[in-house]
């Protein structure tokens, strides 16, 4: 095998080795639950097993009473 196919096989095999470690401590640490420490994980993980299983997602329109925010709350006293 060349130089040229070593050095990226050694980077992959070193990512795959720094994140199986990360998997394993989260695991100990949280007696065997994976969790994740920001929402973003999640959502992508849960978007990606969805389109993976073939469900897909549809963006819902948002309701016109909701676009404008506040400007569209009644403020008028009574």
């Amino acid at each position: 095998m060349n130089q040229q196919i070593r050095l990226p096989l050694a980077g992959a095999a070193l990512l795959i080795l720094a994140l199986g470690w990360q998997v394993s401590v989260i695991l100990q640490l949280n007696q065997g639950i994976f969790t994740y420490t920001l929402d973003d994980p999640y959502i992508h993980l849960a978007l990606a097993e969805n389109i993976a299983a073939g469900r897909l997602i549809k963006a819902q329109p948002v309701p016109t009473s909701c676009r404008n925010g506040a400007r569209n709350a009644d403020t008028r006293r009574t």
